[in-house]
């Protein structure tokens, strides 16, 4: 026969946050804390990640917009952030690029215990810092690129943030066929600027107006997406944690997701005119077709 409870101390006492580690690459945090907890009710939104102790560094710090976990009731929380969070904090040159720069503080609305005691906060100005750490060691890979020749600018759309001042732009091959064998137009940069110059997953590259104007002097290159693809060389860009990105060779180039054609007529900027020889010779703000020169306009 069952015995009856003679008394019964409900838990009213709220859990501590025992220790964290934070994996970089795998974009998860694993929280470690002296009760059982109800992991059906997180809210990651509730963590701030903090590059100093005292979180007085605002260029270092980063408060989560989302976050999941599959982690079943117990004293292990693993917190997997989305992409848009872990590449805002790769963003930041002094938060979370090691031991020394990890610490994260969180309000009592994070999570709760199975006895619905919520965790006690760990507050911003004595952030905790992480016992362990995992650095970044994926390969940043192009995603997709867009090329608007109205504005001569190639826009690079990576898997993660990168490093945008590590860009070396003759890395990058425009190409009229996606296997460089069966192409007929290749074209290296001869450079080009990033913009904006800050660290980002896209970013725009400036042609030079000389690249620019060779471009434009072909008819069947760089004009639709069905002939513009892109090959980038190892080393033409790096992410945040020096890794290179995955090559994209020039037997399988990337197509364009989009194109964007010329739609600026050009300028005459001068002309010099030798009446000895009879010669007119007009310099234009971009390269035009000598086809379409009417001599009686």
């Amino acid at each position: 026969m069952a015995l009856r409870v003679g008394q019964y101390v409900a838990d009213d006492s709220s859990p501590l946050l025992v220790n964290f580690t934070f994996d970089l690459n795998l974009g998860l945090l694993y929280l470690t804390f002296d009760d059982v907890m109800n992991n059906q009710m997180v809210d990651a939104t509730q963590i701030t990640f903090n590059g100093i102790s005292d979180g007085s560094d605002s260029d270092n710090q980063y408060q989560l917009t989302g976050g999941t976990t599959s982690s079943n009731n117990g004293y292990e929380t693993v917190l997997m952030l989305i992409e848009r969070d872990l590449n805002e904090i790769k963003k930041r040159t002094g938060l979370a690029t090691n031991v020394n720069d990890t610490f994260i503080s969180m309000t009592a609305e994070f999570i709760s215990d199975v006895a619905g005691q919520p965790v006690t906060p760990v507050v911003t100005a004595n952030s905790r810092q992480t016992a362990n750490y995992t650095s970044d060691t994926t390969q940043p890979m192009l995603r997709q690129f867009f090329f608007n020749v109205n504005a001569g600018t190639l826009t690079l759309s990576f898997s993660e943030t990168v490093n945008v001042s590590s860009l070396n732009s003759t890395g990058l091959t425009l190409q009229n066929q996606q296997d460089q064998a069966s192409a007929n137009r290749v074209f290296t940069l001869s450079g080009g600027t990033p913009s904006p110059d800050t660290n980002e997953v896209m970013f725009d590259v400036i042609l030079t107006q000389s690249d620019l104007n060779v471009i434009k002097t072909f008819t069947d290159f760089g004009t639709t997406v069905s002939n513009t693809f892109l090959a980038i060389t190892r080393g033409a860009v790096l992410d945040m944690n020096g890794n290179d990105l995955v090559e994209i060779v020039g037997t399988n180039a990337m197509q364009a997701a989009s194109h964007t054609p010329d739609s600026t007529p050009p300028v005459l900027l001068n002309f010099t005119l030798d009446l000895n020889l009879g010669r007119l010779v007009l310099t234009m703000s971009e390269s035009v077709s000598s086809l379409s020169v009417l001599p009686t306009g």
